[in-house]
């Protein structure tokens, strides 16, 4: 019994590696690729770098992700709004230390998040398809950061701000860190916890959901607001990742 459940372990494990293997192939690839056609492309400062620029995308695709797997064709076409309006409204913070960064970040969730709850109620509660609510949402949003801020940019970024692009250990930023950290995070959420099980029996199949008794508007609501969350977040490390190349 122990050595079936051994190699079933190890079936799936291979499983998993296939499903990654051409990704990894074809990165590998496109780096070959870019190291021939620019030289220097594989350099310590690019890749570092690239890796920032990866770790953004990343929390940006669990937004979206959070939504799609809660199901009844979800997806959330505000998060570049949101992550928008944080990067310009957030700054406007003292942001002059590390408590000053965190509580802007907190804001920004925040802020986000309360238009995350805005979506989850227009489409789980009143019933507005998905892409309607979240794409009338984000003029919304954009119409609310020109009001706020009269569409002038931040003037000053704090260094404290600027120093989460600081390398850790090269190639590793500290806002690569995060990223990275946040998603894995996220994915062990999804796939691991209670909540991102039942959001994912929902998504899945939301009839079993509801004879299991689960409540598919607040898990839906949930959700958005999630999203809603991270895209906040996104907009304050946008900031910092072009405060780096602006000075």
């Amino acid at each position: 019994m122990r050595n079936a459940v051994k190699k079933s372990k190890r079936i799936l494990a291979s499983a998993k590696l296939r499903m990654f293997l051409p990704s990894l192939i074809a990165a590998a690839v496109l780096l070959i690729i870019g190291q021939i056609v620019a030289n220097g492309f594989l350099s310590i400062r690019n890749i570092s770098s690239i890796l920032m620029s990866s770790s953004i995308l990343g929390l940006m695709s669990v937004a979206q992700n959070t939504v799609i797997i809660a199901g009844d064709n979800g997806i959330d076409l505000s998060i570049g709004a949101i992550a928008s309006m944080t990067a310009v409204i957030c700054p406007i913070m003292p942001m002059e230390t590390g408590l000053g960064v965190v509580v802007g970040c907190i804001a920004g969730m925040l802020l986000g998040g309360c238009f995350g709850l805005i979506n989850g109620i227009g489409i789980k509660v009143i019933h507005i398809p998905a892409l309607i609510m979240t794409l009338i949402l984000a003029d919304v949003i954009s119409g609310f950061t020109m009001l706020v801020t009269r569409g002038q940019p931040p003037a000053h970024l704090s260094a404290a701000l600027k120093s989460l692009c600081n390398v850790m250990v090269q190639p590793i930023r500290y806002m690569t860190l995060i990223g990275f950290g946040i998603t894995i995070i996220a994915e062990l959420v999804l796939l691991k916890s209670r909540f991102g099980c039942k959001l994912r029996l929902v998504g899945d199949n939301p009839s079993a959901a509801r004879i299991c008794g689960l409540n598919e508007t607040r898990l839906g609501i949930a959700a958005y607001v999630i999203s809603g969350m991270v895209a906040g977040l996104v907009g304050l490390l946008l900031v910092s990742y072009n405060g780096e190349y602006l000075g």
